[in-house]
Order: C-alpha cells, then structure tokens, then sequence
C-alpha cells in the first residue's frame, strides 16, 4: 500500500504558525504525527470524532513543553485509505474544544463529503 497524502488546510496552517511561537515544539511534534498517520493510518491513541456524517476524522492529544498529553495540544484531522487532511491545532488549556459544527464546516471546506449510504453498505 502506497503513503497516503498530506494535505494541511490554510486554517490548520495558520493555527500551527500561531501557536509555535509560543510552544516552539509543537510543529515538529504535530508534523511527526500527521507523516506516523500517512504511513500507518491513525494511531490507538486518538479517538473517532462523532456527528462528522460518518467521515474518518480523528483528535489526538500531543504532549507539548512541560504539559504532557493531557494539558497539551490536540491534533484533529480527517484519515483515509489515501490521505490525510490536517484540520484544527490547539492548545487544550485555549480552547476546551472544537463544535462538531466547526469540524463539519471545515470538512466542507476541504472538499470532504459525508459517507453515502449505499457507499457505506459496499465496505
């Protein structure tokens, strides 16, 4: 099986870009991530994301500084069988989290469509 692609949307980038200065790991540890989900899907670690019309769209906690996972950033993105689209970075400490309103905006955006039922019958 072929890598899959990654693909980082301009939002994603901008909130990557904000928070470095900040926490100045953070972009090698969110890259690292994203390149380990191109290769092996994603990881036991995250969790599916509900209400995203059946799309495969995961969040994942990242240790960033002296914060550990769980007071550290989370990594929300959409895994297929042939790519891999970064959708929201923040800091949990931020933001609580993400509206599942805001995750079916940006999948929208990203040109990403929920499953069709007969689609999803196939397998």
């Amino acid at each position: 099986m072929s890598e899959r692609q990654l693909i980082c949307t301009p939002s994603f980038d901008k909130q990557l870009d904000s928070l470095s200065g900040k926490h100045p790991d953070i972009y090698a540890k969110a890259t690292e991530r994203l390149r380990e989900c191109c290769k092996n899907g994603p990881a036991g670690s995250g969790h599916k994301l509900r209400r995203t019309g059946g799309l495969p769209v995961f969040k994942e906690r990242l240790a960033i500084g002296t914060a550990g996972k769980r007071g550290g950033a989370r990594l929300i993105y959409y895994c297929d069988r042939e790519k891999v689209v970064a959708l929201f970075i923040f800091v949990k400490a931020a933001r609580a989290d993400v509206p599942s309103k805001e995750v079916q905006i940006a999948l929208k955006a990203a040109n990403l469509t929920p499953v069709q039922e007969s689609e999803s019958r196939r397998g």
